[in-house]
């Protein structure tokens, strides 16, 4: 699977939910996630808990720039998913564990994520999820209108992982 993403550091959620709902973001709900990384030779590898009950397994690729980047990835639905984090962290070097309050919000096909990132916190996250030709070459026009409806500068912008923030801040 593929998407086009940006993620940018944000202080006011407040001002971002009046902009989602004047684009008529819909509200999914919270997802309370913790990430544990591992590592791999390329890419990153993550278990995902949502909400304590659900578990992926995802892996990711995608280069570290603060400006529009793809993503390619896959995520498998994990049924034992407390055995598999055990055998994971058990079996291989644990890189780094992230724990973050996710508000989702869907606009047309983009994901719009206010993350509250334990230890490093807010940020708006944009992934336009590209299931089709199409949706790739309509992709960076719609990242662009909303990077200018929610005034999201370039300085603004951050190009890494919120695993490896976690790494670099310890």
């Amino acid at each position: 699977m593929k998407n086009l993403e940006i993620k940018a550091k944000c202080i006011d959620f407040n001002g971002i939910k009046q902009v989602l709902i004047n684009i008529r973001a819909k509200y999914k709900g919270v997802l309370n996630q913790t990430d544990t990384y591992f590592p791999v030779k390329q890419g990153r590898l993550k278990m995902r808990v949502i909400n304590s009950k659900q578990y992926e397994l995802i892996y990711y690729y995608r280069a570290n720039r603060k400006s529009e980047r793809y993503s390619n990835y896959e995520i498998v639905n994990i049924i034992n998913g407390k055995e598999m984090l055990s055998l994971l962290s058990s079996s291989l070097n644990l890189l780094c564990v992230v724990r973050k309050k996710r508000e989702l919000y869907i606009y047309e096909n983009v994901r719009i994520h206010l993350d509250t990132v334990q230890n490093l916190g807010r940020f708006i996250e944009f992934e336009i999820v590209c299931n089709s030709k199409k949706d790739e070459k309509e992709a960076f026009g719609k990242m662009r209108y909303l990077k200018k409806v929610f005034n999201i500068g370039e300085k603004s912008l951050i190009q890494y992982s919120y695993g490896d923030l976690v790494i670099s801040n310890n």
